[in-house]
């Protein structure tokens, strides 16, 4: 899944290395600026789009009309109007959890289980994962869910519930977990 943004720059001055704004719109209608000197490069500008949408810039690839921007670039170059398209992390990982206990790391490039962390629980119905500090909020049976430093293999905390855990949505920086029973 790829999200595309629209946005325009907008010169300030441009005497020197004065800062130019530069403003991002999603297509979801959300903005953000920041500031840019004419020397900046098209590298500098993905670091500041991937820290904004909180991926890596090897995710990020900037475009004008139909020109992919070399990293090596004064991004000032391009003009006014540009497009950041935010590709899937190259790293393609994901976490899966199984009916016997078994968390699994998967490469999906390669389609080989990298790592396994055995909870010791039972069931597992449902997972949140936080890939690049490697933690894991699970739920399932028994009437349990539990948070998981995935690099350690250790539990860290453990939450009894009224009920077997079918569904769950975590915020893991704000360490908040909304379940279903």
């Amino acid at each position: 899944q790829a999200i595309l943004a629209q946005g325009s720059l907008k010169p300030i001055l441009l005497f020197g290395q004065m800062p130019v704004v530069v403003t991002v719109t999603s297509l979801a209608g959300q903005d953000f600026e920041f500031k840019l000197t004419p020397s900046d490069s098209v590298a500098d500008l993905r670091k500041h789009v991937a820290e904004h949408w909180g991926v890596i810039p090897e995710q990020v690839e900037l475009v004008s009309g139909t020109t992919v921007l070399p990293a090596a670039d004064r991004a000032l170059r391009y003009g006014r109007q540009f497009s950041a398209l935010v590709r899937p992390r190259p790293d393609a990982k994901v976490l899966s959890g199984a009916a016997d206990g078994e968390l699994r790391f998967w490469d999906l490039n390669t389609g080989h289980c990298m790592r396994k962390v055995s909870t010791r629980r039972g069931r597992i119905n449902c997972l949140a994962a936080d890939l690049v500090h490697m933690k894991a909020i699970v739920g399932g049976e028994p009437h349990e869910i539990t948070y998981w430093d995935l690099n350690t293999g250790k539990c860290l905390r453990s939450l009894k519930c009224l009920g077997d855990v079918l569904c769950l949505a975590a915020d893991m920086g704000a360490m908040k977990v909304v379940a279903g029973l």
